[in-house]
């Protein structure tokens, strides 16, 4: 992808970035310690668009910037809308920097691909700061599911064409579109259950509500621990 998404694509390959505002560039500095004596809500931990890895990862970058700096942000999770209810409150928030999202690459690159109106405009609104986590997606089945493997999931789906439910962070996302790539290249045909949220999607297939989830590894993690889920990379 070239232009105005170039910078946030390359290299990204469905990894999470963090993005701020892209007119508090001339506070990027802020990062090495800003002053924020004289703001009443000072730089924000990331507000979260999806709630999962994004959430994850902006409470870990979250509680780094408040010892950093000696001053608590204020974190809000802002899940849903396939992203864009968190984005847009960034795009449209006020340009002095103290406002930041952790975003995922359905974020920044697959939605302005998949839609034809945007609230939020990545190349203008909108700037990437840094790299922040690489989580690989797996194919989650509930504990007490039958299938054993990624081979005997196939199978069930090929005997039961668009009847085998899959769970995903939402419509839209890398999550659903990696489902929809393993169904197209595998002859076969699930029902996509978009969730709002890698968190919920993962809690619905541990409780047995769901049979399959097309999720990131650190969303079902601590489900597979507790053996309410099994995974395949």
């Amino acid at each position: 992808m070239q232009g105005k998404y170039s910078t946030w694509t390359e290299g990204f390959h469905g990894l999470d970035r963090q993005c701020c505002h892209r007119a508090g560039r001339a506070r990027r500095r802020a990062c090495a310690g800003p002053d924020l004596s004289c703001q009443a809500d000072p730089c924000a931990d990331p507000l979260c668009p999806w709630a999962g890895i994004a959430d994850i990862a902006a409470r870990i970058v979250g509680a780094k910037l408040t010892e950093a700096w000696g001053q608590q942000g204020r974190g809000r999770e802002q899940a849903g809308g396939n992203g864009f209810i968190a984005m847009t409150a960034t795009a449209k928030a006020a340009p002095d920097g103290y406002t930041v999202v952790m975003a995922t690459g359905g974020d920044v690159a697959i939605n302005p691909a998949l839609f034809k109106e945007m609230p939020y405009d990545v190349g203008r609104d909108l700037a990437p700061i840094a790299l922040v986590s690489d989580a690989p997606l797996v194919l989650a089945v509930h504990g007490a599911a039958p299938y054993k493997s990624v081979a005997d999931v196939l199978a069930a789906a090929k005997a039961q064409p668009g009847r085998l439910s899959v769970a995903t962070p939402g419509n839209g996302s890398i999550n659903q579109i990696v489902l929809e790539w393993m169904a197209l290249n595998t002859d076969t045909k699930f029902q996509h259950i978009p969730y709002k949220g890698g968190a919920p999607a993962s809690a619905a297939l541990a409780a047995g509500d769901i049979p399959l989830g097309v999720l990131a590894s650190s969303s079902v993690a601590p489900h597979v621990r507790a053996g309410a889920s099994a995974c395949w990379r």
